[in-house]
């Protein structure tokens, strides 16, 4: 995918959030191309196809009744097997029907019908109550909105790394059981009033801060602070720990890691009735501050490794000081 004409264009409009005109029709272009050429490519392995359409071999163990073991050596023996071989091109019809699906869309978006008409600078702002029209691409819940129409987003303004990276935490939340959704019906705001929570004060913004101040007398060793640089350095330099996925690494962890690791920690230790951090506590709190501060390379994305897996992988390969 570098070797696209393309890809630089790609690649910062991941990271900011949109692209131009120009760019996008070169994309498009390519995209159709590369399209038809799979349509028509064929494949000595099945390994080999299921690269080529981004099937990882963990989406065949967790999709198929195959073990891991058994994937593997239907790629290195080559043999069959049709329960892989099965799902493979089942996958393979799905992924290219939904990308002719966003092409045909993006192909609207680059038509000579369309005349995008650049925002130069804006003079003057006033507050706006009227409707808003989102065009969405079905089933992608992408939208081109924002201030100006300037990009295509998904579902809100995604944030540059520099300003992720000032977050404590990245904590996934999935969503509710069907019986909890029914209680929040019930109580949404719009039919209870707040008397009707009665939720009352637990602690006051006093007690907080006092213990944040008292959480910064838990101590941490040498040996706890070196673990942690280790840790930290482990992402950045994945080869000199052999880490397992380290190939699948774009951007390691920053110094910012290091410090809030550090600071969870100690309140690990807190909660935990403790006035020292042990690797327990680092270990306990390593995923929620390391998740949003690795970022994977396009290799990691197409076979599908998750972030987790990596997090894991440094856990377990960096030695306890």
């Amino acid at each position: 995918m570098e070797d696209k004409a393309w890809y630089p264009a790609y690649h910062m409009g991941k990271r900011r959030g949109r692209i131009t005109e120009y760019e996008l029709e070169k994309f498009v272009e390519s995209m159709s191309s590369k399209l038809e050429e799979r349509r028509n490519q064929s494949f000595e392995t099945t390994q080999e196809k299921a690269r080529a359409f981004g099937i990882s071999m963990t989406e065949l163990v967790d999709e198929t009744s195959l073990t891991k073991h058994r994937v593997w050596q239907t790629y290195k023996s080559s043999s069959r097997n049709e329960v892989a071989e099965d799902y493979i091109e089942r996958e393979i019809e799905v992924k290219i029907a939904r990308t002719e699906t966003i092409l045909s869309h993006l192909e609207k978006f680059v038509s000579k019908q369309v005349f995008y008409d650049p925002v130069q600078s804006i003079e003057k702002q006033e507050n706006y109550n009227g409707a808003v029209i989102g065009l969405s691409v079905p089933e992608t819940h992408n939208y081109i909105a924002g201030n100006a129409a300037t990009g295509i987003n998904h579902n809100t303004y995604p944030l540059p790394e520099a300003q992720i990276d000032r977050f404590l935490f990245k904590i996934y939340l999935d969503y509710p059981k069907k019986r909890n959704e029914q209680k929040i019906i019930d109580m949404n705001a719009n039919i209870m009033d707040d008397e009707d929570f009665d939720v009352g004060e637990v602690v006051t913004q006093q007690d907080v801060l006092d213990i944040q101040e008292f959480a910064k007398q838990v101590t941490v060793s040498q040996e706890i602070k070196e673990y942690i640089v280790d840790l930290v350095d482990c992402s950045r330099n994945p080869e000199d720990y052999g880490l397992e996925y380290g190939e699948f690494i774009e951007w390691g962890c920053t110094p910012r890691a290091s410090i809030n690791l550090a600071l969870a920690a100690r309140a690990h230790a807190l909660y935990d009735k403790r006035h020292y951090v042990t690797p327990e506590d680092i270990r306990s709190i390593i995923e929620p501050v390391f998740i949003h501060r690795i970022l994977l390379n396009y290799e990691g994305e197409a076979q599908g490794v998750e972030v987790q897996d990596i997090i894991k992988d440094i856990v377990e390969t960096v030695p306890v000081r």
